[in-house]
């Protein structure tokens, strides 16, 4: 259970007011130390590699079983294995590794988010690569990137991917989901002070976000789906690795 949990909000409207704030943040993963067995090959002039970390443009004449007592006469071989020469085994020193933040899906059909979005994630020494695109973050390798927070907007379903045997999520818009996204610095600034039993008066059917808020959560990615359109005045930042991508039913498919 490292890695963020989903928050999905569905329905009629949601309201995170200034102050509140959600928490997505991913955990750790400790991995403790231990022995790790070893394979040596041959390569060229009796020079041993070991198969973790074997190159790949060498040409190699098998696996390495110790020194070889070739008897012609028998039609036998003796093998003398030196741990000294090949170490069949060797201690590798424990290590954390950060997993993903989690997600925070909004498929209402009005939405008003001025709270904090928290998506913290843990960043250990080994983790230098970029997450495979398409892979949840347990099936990452252990030396990926952990991912940031997502925030979704639309109607956002899972299904399972029969070539790939792996599970995908879908996003879409439709006439239940939100109507219109503005994207523009000074929202929360303009915010409305609404309570449990207030009307959304000219917010119904509208989410408005504010960039400059939005940048500072630094997520992995903003997925928005609106079913007439999505609006960007002012710059709109993710994490390293972050995704934007967009769909806006009546008028087709935009890559952020």
């Amino acid at each position: 259970m490292a890695q963020g949990g989903t928050l999905t909000f569905t329905g009629r409207d949601v309201v995170t007011q200034a102050g509140s704030s959600i928490n997505l943040s991913g955990g750790t993963l400790d991995v403790q130390g231990g022995l790790v067995r070893q394979t040596w090959l041959k390569g060229p002039q009796g020079r041993l590699y070991e198969l973790s970390r074997a190159p790949g443009d060498i040409l190699y004449s098998g696996i390495y079983k110790g020194y070889e007592d070739n008897s012609p006469r028998w039609g036998q071989t003796d093998y003398y294995y030196s741990p000294l020469i090949a170490p069949q085994q060797r201690y590798e020193d424990g290590y954390s590794v950060g997993r993903d933040a989690g997600k925070l899906v909004v498929g209402t059909g009005s939405a008003v988010l001025e709270g904090q979005l928290l998506g913290n994630t843990y960043q250990g020494e080994r983790q230098a690569q970029a997450a495979q695109a398409g892979l949840d973050g347990y099936d990452q390798a252990q030396n990926a990137v952990a991912r940031g927070a997502q925030l979704i907007v639309g109607n956002y379903r899972p299904f399972w991917q029969n070539d790939s045997g792996t599970l995908q999520s879908g996003l879409q818009a439709s006439d239940r989901t939100l109507k219109q996204v503005i994207l523009a610095p000074g929202q929360v600034a303009e915010a409305l002070a609404i309570e449990l039993d207030s009307a959304l008066g000219e917010r119904q059917g509208q989410l408005r976000l504010d960039t400059e808020q939005l940048n500072g959560f630094a997520l992995g990615a903003v997925r928005i789906a609106a079913y007439e359109s999505v609006t960007l005045d002012g710059d709109l930042q993710v994490g390293p690795a972050g995704r934007l991508p967009c769909t806006v039913r009546r008028y087709g498919s935009m890559p952020g």
